[in-house]
């Protein structure tokens, strides 16, 4: 069943306007007598049927509160290899709305991203990166021609 996240507080009866709404109206092709699940500010959740349309809102009364068992019973750790950029922090986001519980960065022999921060002269970013990895458990040495790494 559809998940739908409201700004506010859960009511007998609710009206979604904005991306959801349009989201619900055009690419869902939402009818009235379908259902959805709605997760409020409090975290409160419900099932809600919906009732009416216009051209920019959807309404929804609500059937049933549900328990707000929100946690997976999955203890899901997410390895990733380091990628160029600055995607690991969209990767991280993206892997908590998924149901993470940590992600635990890899360097690897194909990881090039602290060699490109270096090669760029980019010292800063060097430094940020093996200090984020230290963190992390992973100790970087430069050696000739690139770097090692081990787990401390």
């Amino acid at each position: 069943m559809r998940r739908l996240f409201l700004k506010g507080l859960l009511a007998p009866v609710v009206t979604l306007a904005g991306d959801d709404a349009h989201h619900l109206l055009y690419a869902m092709r939402a009818k009235a007598g379908d259902e959805v699940v709605l997760v409020d500010d409090a975290g409160q959740v419900a099932r809600m049927e919906l009732t009416g349309f216009t051209a920019d809102t959807v309404t929804m009364r609500l059937i049933e509160r549900l328990a707000a068992d929100t946690e997976s019973p999955l203890s899901l750790v997410l390895a990733q290899c380091l990628p160029k950029g600055d995607k690991l922090e969209f990767i991280v986001q993206k892997a908590v709305e998924l149901g993470a519980v940590a992600v635990q960065p890899l360097a690897s022999r194909n990881s090039v991203v602290r060699y490109d921060a270096k090669k760029a002269k980019n010292f800063a970013e060097a430094d940020r990166i093996r200090d984020e990895l230290k963190a992390q458990g992973i100790e970087i040495t430069d050696i000739p021609g690139g770097a090692k790494w081990k787990h401390i």
